[in-house]
């Protein structure tokens, strides 16, 4: 090796060598060739994404858009579409969206005047006029999102003691249907000598409005019919009251126990006969012999009295005796009197 050739650098020798080898020059392409390497290597490209795009954190609020791509009948060809919107909401503003068209509809369904009262089917009434129910409701022209039934069962069953029972039921857009139980009159209360008040089977007292089909049991009466003992106290809300305080839920006012010795003393006795009441001895008629019998309050043992009433009658017509009173008011320890 000579002294030059150790002085020479690397990069001093790769130019030399260079120069000594042939240049190829480059092969030019047609126009024609140039189309077809350009479509094969179109056709083969491949798409493909590092292990750090495909692990990217999903964006709740991110808006992107979908690309759409048709291909066409040219090997290696086709078509792209508009690109679409891919919008995905928060799930803040799609509740704020949801409480808004709620508003929206709450208004629409309060101030609209579909939605006002334009028609009340009342039915089951006879002795109650459909005008006087509408008065105690005051419901025409009433949204009908401001109708409570239960609010307005308590006005109805509060201003006619009569109803014993209503359903209301209301039908979108404006028809509200009612269907109401009347009670039955069984007796007629009588104070000096004037009809007050109807009472039912059960104990509960009405006023005398409008007709009754049949006749009720007349009762002449000095005083106020026994009051019921034993209920519960119970408690319900009254829907009038702003602060929803609770109040006594009504009792009947009449002892049912006492209805039904009315009932058994009238299946017994003549249609002539007339039924009384006295405070202190309770039920009472005049016989036709010409005394007064007292059978008390209890409809308990009230078959057997009537049986041993007939025996003690009897034995006083056979004795030839006029009292003046029996009381029958204790089973075991009936009595007459012959001196008033």
């Amino acid at each position: 090796m000579s002294p030059n050739q150790e002085k020479l650098t690397r990069a001093d020798a790769i130019r030399a060598r260079r120069k000594l080898e042939r240049v190829n020059p480059k092969k030019t392409l047609s126009e024609e060739q140039a189309f077809l390497r350009n479509t094969e290597s179109v056709s083969k490209v491949v798409t493909r994404r590092s292990s750090a795009e495909e692990h990217l954190p999903y964006n709740a609020g991110a808006v992107g858009k979908k690309s759409v791509y048709v291909r066409t009948n040219n090997r290696g060809s086709e078509i792209r579409l508009p690109a679409l919107p891919n919008i995905r909401l928060p799930w803040r503003v799609l509740s704020a969206l949801i409480v808004i068209a709620c508003a929206v509809a709450i208004y629409y369904f309060q101030f609209s005047d579909l939605f006002k009262v334009r028609s009340v089917n009342i039915a089951g009434t006879n002795r109650i006029s459909q005008q006087a129910l509408l008065n105690a409701m005051k419901i025409e022209n009433s949204s009908m999102m401001d109708l409570h039934p239960e609010e307005l069962q308590s006005k109805l069953l509060t201003a006619f003691p009569e109803i014993r029972d209503v359903k209301i039921m209301t039908r979108l857009p404006n028809e509200v249907n009612i269907l109401i139980t009347e009670r039955q009159p069984l007796i007629t209360w009588f104070l000096n000598e004037k009809p007050a008040y109807w009472i039912d089977e059960e104990g509960y007292t009405f006023p005398i409005r409008g007709e009754q089909i049949g006749t009720p049991f007349f009762i002449y009466a000095d005083g106020e019919p026994p009051y019921p003992l034993g209920y519960p106290m119970e408690l319900q809300v009254n829907p009038s009251l702003s602060k929803q305080a609770p109040r006594l839920k009504l009792n009947p006012s009449v002892d049912p126990d006492f209805v039904l010795s009315v009932q058994k003393l009238n299946e017994r006795l003549p249609e002539s006969y007339t039924l009384k009441y006295e405070k202190d001895k309770g039920l009472a008629w005049q016989d036709p012999n010409g005394w007064t019998v007292y059978f008390g309050n209890r409809s308990a043992d009230m078959d057997q009295k009537l049986n041993e009433y007939d025996a003690i009658v009897k034995a006083i017509l056979d004795k030839n005796l006029q009292p003046t009173m029996v009381s029958m008011q204790f089973l075991h320890a009936p009595y007459y009197r012959t001196e008033p």
